[in-house]
């Protein structure tokens, strides 16, 4: 009977990490490279991350060489440019334009809310620097918070959300454009305003111990013809 619950190779060495500092993390992996930021605004918090110093583009112009940022909703594009952040412009992630090529491409929350992410994706070997990588953070369909629909009996999830991700289902969907997982790290949830500090100690114990209950997870993607596909890790 053909096995239909194949593993699934990430390239590299390196273990699984949990990170405690999503936006540090992100950031530093644009530091002196030439970046391209999709999701850029996040909006429609654009105004909310601007006013907290919580805006992860603002880190990335400050540690990458030189950043593009891209964003569909233009108010939001707008309000970064009144504001001082000139390195972003409107453009829709399923339809880019560029006639450069970047070290790395970070897509931060982004995949989750196309309606076709195989038109994001397919674009990406032309826009990557040989050698360059593909960084995607997406919402795990599998983290432990799901207990709270069983408990309340409804979904709770974003509005704008069309997708669920697992690592496996994400490096399968990146595979069928010849980008192969290189990396996977997970990340755990800061404490939100009203949450009881027993709760948050609940919440990053299970994550430490489990880490594939985590709310999200990381995964970085190189082409099939510059990944070394000589070293990997199995993900069950």
């Amino acid at each position: 009977m053909m096995d239909i619950y194949q593993e699934i190779r990430v390239y590299g060495e390196e273990r699984p990490a949990i990170l405690s500092d999503r936006m540090e993390y992100l950031a530093s992996r644009c530091s002196g490279k030439n970046a391209l930021h999709v999701g850029c605004a996040d909006a429609p918090l654009a105004v909310e991350r601007v006013e907290a110093g919580q805006l992860l583009h603002q880190r990335i112009e400050k540690a990458a060489a030189e950043v593009v940022g891209i964003d569909i909703d233009e108010d939001s594009i707008c309000f970064l440019q009144e504001h001082g952040i000139h390195s972003v412009q409107v453009m829709d992630a399923e339809r880019m334009s560029f006639d450069r090529r970047f070290d790395v491409i970070l897509a931060g929350d982004v995949l989750e809310h196309l309606s076709n992410p195989g038109l994001f994706l397919q674009q990406v070997p032309d826009l990557l620097l040989p050698g360059g990588e593909l960084i995607v953070a997406v919402p795990h369909a599998f983290t432990f918070l799901a207990m709270r629909v069983w408990l309340q009996n409804k979904e709770l999830v974003h509005k704008d959300h069309c997708f669920y991700y697992s690592p496996k289902c994400l490096a399968q969907l990146c595979r069928r454009y010849e980008l192969l997982p290189t990396r996977l790290h997970y990340t755990v949830q800061p404490r939100s305003p009203g949450e009881s500090r027993i709760y948050c100690a609940i919440r990053s114990l299970l994550t430490w111990m489990r880490p594939m209950l985590a709310p999200a997870f990381i995964m970085h993607f190189q082409h099939a013809s510059t990944a070394d596909q000589s070293r990997f890790r199995v993900l069950r």
